[in-house]
């Protein structure tokens, strides 16, 4: 495969493999294109680090621009226990809080920032609510760049501390992911930095997300029937879809899988959207407090992001759902007591929506469903601080700890 442009995922309008933001005509995302897949072509180069394992089917970075923390290669779990409790034998979880950020983040982040310093570009922004903002301070010290992140007050400490130690610059901005969203691109603007916000802003982070599609190809020898992705605007979703597509052409699976779009439900414009059978995404208007913080994106000033990956649910044969923040704590407990994995809240929704994918017409229990746990417990201590009590001391003696058995 080789990359040979962007294009506009609405309106089909070329562009070149620069530093583009959204289509100059009608401000949709854009997307990188490729050349005609050739059947048997190899889509991974063994030896190479991190995301660059798949560097023939991502866009053209030199080697010596190419930048890794060792990301992807996370572990694909058969959770039998909880699939026993759901009554679900065929269910696995993408456990992407292994990466080395310890979210999903990095695999866009590492393709971002490697192409920013492709082009010769020095300095790296994003807007985040925490886990993108991490991962760009990470990387951006690995390769030596300056990074500015844009975050909202409502940020969790721990992330604000993986931002601090790698030395970005953290700018906190008054209102929501939106507000900090506009100012980070009019910042790159304004000093011709590039913004690797990970919505649809840069059409070249996305193409890491792919990735996953490739390893669970290599991990199942086939496509799951069902992918549930924890979703704010949506790149995610798409690239692992472009990544099946991709293995389609290839000739290496003969099915796509259906794209279950997970939200919160206090903050959920695309399954809204989805829900009222509507073709257009609008702003989420009010509130958008969640324990799932990191995909509370109300999408304005930018709702084309997700009309775009509600285009994708609806081409998979997917839906979008929205589960209510019991349904995400009861997700999350029960990954960490039946299965073992610490997820935080957000990378937790994917699991909640399984309540939602059990109504669909079309599914069957038996078919093989994917849940992508996007990031680590540990990213979001607090919210846990308030739903578990410690026992208090006891005495160190056989009778003290005898009584507290009984």
């Amino acid at each position: 495969m080789e990359a040979l442009g962007l294009r506009c995922v609405n309106c089909d309008q070329a562009y070149d493999l620069g530093l583009y933001y959204r289509c100059k005509q009608c401000d949709f995302p854009l997307e990188v294109i490729y050349n005609t897949p050739v059947r048997g072509e190899p889509i991974e180069i063994p030896g190479n680090p991190g995301l660059w394992y798949y560097q023939p089917c991502l866009p053209p970075v030199a080697k010596e621009d190419q930048i890794s923390l060792g990301e992807g290669g996370t572990p694909l779990l058969h959770a039998k226990r909880l699939g026993e409790l759901l009554g679900l034998p065929n269910l696995y979880i993408k456990d992407e809080g292994q990466n080395p950020t310890g979210s999903f983040k990095d695999r866009p982040t590492a393709m971002g920032v490697s192409f920013a310093r492709s082009l010769g570009v020095e300095t790296v922004v994003v807007s985040s609510t925490g886990n993108a903002g991490a991962s760009l301070a990470a990387y951006a010290a690995r390769a030596g760049m300056r990074a500015f992140i844009f975050v909202t007050d409502r940020t969790p400490p721990a992330k604000l501390i993986q931002m601090a130690i790698h030395g970005a610059n953290i700018v906190p901005v008054r209102g929501s992911l939106s507000d900090a969203y506009w100012l980070a691109y009019q910042a790159a603007l304004r000093w011709q930095w590039m913004d690797l916000t990970s919505t649809f802003l840069s059409p070249y982070p996305v193409e890491g997300d792919k990735t996953v599609a490739y390893e669970l190809y290599k991990q199942l020898g086939r496509a799951p029937d069902w992918i549930l992705i924890p979703v704010s605007v949506g790149p995610l979703l798409v690239g692992i879809y472009k990544g099946f597509l991709e293995l389609q052409a290839l000739g290496l699976v003969d099915r796509l899988p259906r794209m279950v779009a997970s939200q919160a439900a206090a903050c959920a414009p695309i399954a809204k959207a989805f829900q009222s059978g509507a073709v257009d995404v609008h702003a989420w208007d009010g509130s958008s407090e969640t324990v799932a913080g990191g995909i509370a994106d109300p999408l304005r000033g930018y709702e084309t992001d997700g009309i775009y990956t509600l285009r994708i649910v609806q081409k998979s044969g997917g839906i979008a759902t929205a589960s209510e923040d019991e349904e995400i704590l009861k997700a999350t407990r029960n990954l960490a007591a039946l299965e073992g994995l610490f997820c935080e809240p957000t990378g937790a929704v994917s699991v909640a929506a399984l309540n939602g994918l059990r109504l669909h017409t079309e599914f069957a229990p038996d078919q093989l469903v994917v849940c992508v746990a996007t990031g680590h417990g540990l990213k979001q201590t607090r919210v846990f601080e308030q739903m578990i009590e410690f026992p208090a001391a006891i005495d160190p003696t056989l009778d003290a700890f005898a009584k507290l058995l009984e």
